[in-house]
């Protein structure tokens, strides 16, 4: 019996570059990240737990930035109202258990059924890309907390380190 030939390997395709609005975005989000983690002084929102920052500079895997609106809803992607800073396992708890996260925002973050309401029609509205101007917000407010977190060790904050200190 003859050997069974192996089947052709497919030829991967070229990954396409990313857009420099997806890039913008994607810096965004992560200047957004760590700005609401340092805005609840490194510690879960839910548990309490605290992450101390690690030798190098980075924040301890485990603490999130969660979303109560999904993210693809611009509108609400980068507002305090919609992210929070949680652990790990509630936030997977929560992505599963929508009526659980606002059960919790009632409860232990002090919204009213009238405040979510506001949140979800915020979130569908229709989206002027002002992603320029929302950047900046996010840099200004990073400058307001960066001051107490000065071995935070992250490339993209470099610039804004460089603004603060030559202020």
């Amino acid at each position: 019996m003859p050997p069974v030939p192996k089947p052709e390997k497919k030829k991967k395709q070229p990954r396409k570059e990313s857009s420099p609005r997806k890039l913008q975005i994607k810096r965004m989000d992560n200047k957004f990240a760590v700005l609401t983690k340092l805005r609840a002084n490194l510690t879960c929102q839910k548990t309490g737990n605290y992450y101390p920052l690690l030798d190098s500079g980075k924040i301890q895997p485990g603490l999130e930035c969660s979303h109560f609106i999904t993210r693809k809803r611009f509108n609400t992607r980068w507002s305090y109202e919609n992210c929070y800073c949680i652990n790990t396992g509630s936030h997977f708890f929560f992505d599963q258990h929508k009526q659980e996260y606002e059960k919790w925002l009632i409860e232990a973050r002090g919204f009213n059924q009238d405040q979510i309401d506001f949140l979800k029609y915020k979130s569908v509205q229709h989206f002027s890309s002002y992603l320029e101007l929302i950047e900046i917000w996010i840099d200004q407010e990073l400058e307001k907390v960066l001051p107490n977190f000065q071995k935070l060790n992250y490339s993209f904050l470099k610039p804004i380190y460089d603004k603060i200190e030559g202020v």
